[in-house]
């Protein structure tokens, strides 16, 4: 049960696997070329649409469609699955080689303590310098996590008011959510909030039910507005579906626990 839960509230990589078409943009790799990226706070910022548009569903067209979605089911494999997935594992080796079984008063402590445990097996810079790399993994998957929630949530304040063909000013949007979350984030902190496992297990817990309202959405968009040859087959549908049952379940029973 713990292990499905913290399954569940690991929201930060559904969240960048959302904002994954931002990037595409950005990089302007296969049909990203056509979108246009958001631009530095300093440069040049020009208004331009952002409902995109569907290609000609010809022969030609459908194989490269095609190939480019082989392509980025690869890439996801290769980057979210096996690289993310080695990653988890040897953390978790590496507690259970070094820290299973300590007494800690929980939170970061844990993480300290393994730090220095580390550290007393070889040498104690190895254990400082396993912590700074653990507080710089930290760091940069919530900066990781903030700018793609400005990118999605910039868009999606665009398009509550948004016409079809409208030319809109994206980037400023963007710099203005992301300033607005970076001091809420400081004023929130102002408060007295102090533990950061408190923050960070609110932050997932927020992730986990942005992600169990997002399954169903994708799960429309891709049933209803995308032209049949082009809709995901049946595994994924029902992947789509279980995924937000699955989120449901442990955002309603986190609910239940806190009334």
């Amino acid at each position: 049960g713990a292990f499905l839960g913290a399954f569940a509230y690991s929201g930060a990589g559904g969240n960048l696997n959302l904002s994954q078409s931002y990037y595409i943009k950005e990089k302007g790799l296969g049909m990203g070329k056509y979108g246009i990226g958001i631009k530095a706070l300093f440069s040049s910022q020009r208004p331009h649409r952002i409902d995109g548009s569907f290609f000609t569903l010809s022969g030609s067209n459908l194989s490269r469609w095609a190939r480019w979605w082989r392509l980025v089911c690869t890439e996801h494999a290769i980057v979210f699955w096996g690289i993310g997935l080695f990653t988890i594992l040897m953390l978790s080796l590496l507690s259970m080689a070094t820290a299973y079984g300590t007494s800690t008063s929980g939170g970061l402590n844990f993480f300290f303590t393994e730090a220095t445990m580390i550290g007393n097996s070889t040498y104690p810079w190895v254990g400082s310098l396993f912590a700074l790399v653990g507080a710089l993994m930290l760091f940069t998957t919530q900066l990781g996590v903030l700018e793609s929630a400005s990118r999605i949530i910039a868009e999606n304040l665009l398009l509550l008011k948004y016409r079809h063909n409208e030319e809109v000013h994206a980037s400023k949007m963007f710099y203005i959510v992301l300033w607005s979350e970076l001091a809420f984030s400081v004023v929130f902190l102002f408060t007295g909030a102090t533990e950061p496992r408190a923050i960070l297990t609110l932050g997932a817990i927020l992730n986990a039910a942005a992600m169990m309202i997002a399954f169903i959405l994708i799960f429309l968009l891709n049933t209803k507005a995308l032209p049949r040859l082009i809709r995901p087959n049946f595994i994924r549908r029902f992947a789509l579906l279980l995924a937000f049952s699955f989120f449901a379940y442990f955002v309603t029973q986190t609910i239940k626990g806190a009334l």
